[in-house]
């Protein structure tokens, strides 16, 4: 659930109003959680996006499927983590 990162926001980006975006690289496992997170790219840069993004991992769900529509488990996937300040 997207909605719960925004419990790990950082303080200094809420105060100032900053919106963040975090490309996140991560393992899709069972019961769509994922695990061994790690960071590629945050913007804007030095607010603290990509490490709220990475303590907000065990709240991540998603549901990765290939074309034909099957389920992909222990897999690499890229998603992103979006901060929104009014929200």
């Amino acid at each position: 659930n997207f909605a719960r990162v925004h419990t790990f926001y950082p303080k200094k980006a809420r105060g100032r109003g900053v919106d963040g975006r975090v490309l996140l690289r991560c393992r899709a496992l069972r019961r769509d959680r994922v695990e061994d997170c790690s960071e590629i790219r945050e913007n804007p840069s030095g607010l603290g996006f990509g490490r709220a993004a990475l303590q907000a991992e065990r709240v991540y769900r998603l549901q990765v499927h290939t074309k034909q529509g099957k389920r992909v488990y222990n897999e690499w996937v890229y998603f992103e983590a979006t901060f929104n300040s009014r929200s």
